[in-house]
């Protein structure tokens, strides 16, 4: 977490702390692995996005909930961004594509003549047979 403060990248929470509850519920916080790669992507979100890097960048420190994004640029200007979330089987809320969105969208982060579309990603349920 020190080495995160210096590239001024917190862990994010997974799951915020329930006090409420008996015994008290800890937060879940982002696994090591996850803020390693947010840390090391830390230099793509100094500047606004346009890049792959930094759309990722941005769009995985917007909220805990954020496993994976995909960055694809469909025709130019236009950027069409999946989420993969931690929760419901890796399909994103509509509350949680609405946070990325937002965190995307904002005046220091999105290039003026990007268009981005936020989606959820697709998830494909398959089975291998193995004889």
């Amino acid at each position: 977490d020190v080495i995160g403060a210096n590239y001024n990248t917190t862990r994010l929470i997974i799951t915020p702390a329930d006090d409420s509850t008996i015994p008290p519920t800890p937060a879940v916080m982002e696994s090591d692995t996850d803020y390693r790669l947010r840390i090391q992507q830390a230099f793509e979100g100094l500047s606004v996005a346009g890049s792959v890097g930094a759309y990722q960048y941005h769009g995985r420190s917007a909220d805990g909930r954020v496993a994976d994004i995909s960055v694809t640029s469909p025709s130019p200007a236009c950027v069409t961004i999946s989420v993969l979330s931690r929760e419901n089987n890796g399909v994103a809320s509509e509350d949680l594509l609405a946070v990325v969105r937002n965190a995307l969208n904002g005046e220091d982060v999105r290039p003026v003549a990007d268009r981005v579309t936020v989606q959820s990603a697709a998830i494909v349920e398959y089975q291998i047979n193995a004889t």
